[in-house]
C-alpha cells in the first residue's frame, strides 16, 4: 500500500489527472494496485510452498522403537518388500494375497510409522531400525 502511494507521488497524480483523460489516469492507478497485489500474492504463496516443502522434507517426528507401534510379522514382510522397490502388485503376487490385502497392510505400515508416504515409511523403519 506505501509502495503504492509512494509510486503516485512520484508520478505526480496531479500532472496525470490535469493532463489526461480521468479515466486513464485511474487505470493506471488500477493496474498498479492490481500488479502489487499480485506481487504480494506470488510472494505469500511462495513462503507457503517453501514451508509446505520444508515439512515434507524433514518431518518433526521420526519414527523410533518408542513412539511407533510394533508391526505384526506380516507387515514386516510387506515393509521389507516395500523398501525393495516392488509395487502393490508385485507384493500381492509374490505373497500369493489380494491386491486389496497388500492395499491395507500399506496403510496400516505407514500409520505405523508416523507416515504419508511409502518412502517416508521406509525412511522411518530404517531410522528405527526395523529394517
Amino acid at each position: 500500500m506505501a509502495l503504492g502511494m509512494l509510486f503516485i507521488h512520484w508520478l505526480e497524480f496531479s500532472y496525470l489527472l490535469n493532463h489526461m483523460e480521468a479515466r486513464w489516469a485511474f487505470l493506471w492507478v488500477a493496474l498498479l494496485f492490481t500488479g502489487v497485489g499480485a506481487w504480494v500474492a506470488y510472494q505469500m504463496q511462495v513462503e507457503k510452498m517453501k514451508s509446505s516443502l520444508s515439512s515434507v522434507a524433514s518431518p518433526d517426528v521420526i519414527a523410533t522403537p518408542n513412539n511407533m507401534e510394533p508391526l505384526s510379522p506380516r507387515e514386516h514382510e510387506i515393509l521389507r518388500a516395500m523398501a525393495s522397490g516392488k509395487s502393490n502388485q508385485e507384493i500381492a503376487d509374490d505373497h500369493f494375497i489380494a491386491l486389496s490385502t497388500v492395499k491395507t497392510h500399506v496403510s496400516r505400515i505407514l500409520a505405523k510409522t508416523n507416515a504419508r508416504r511409502r518412502t517416508q515409511s521406509i525412511r522411518n523403519a530404517k531410522a528405527a531400525g526395523l529394517l
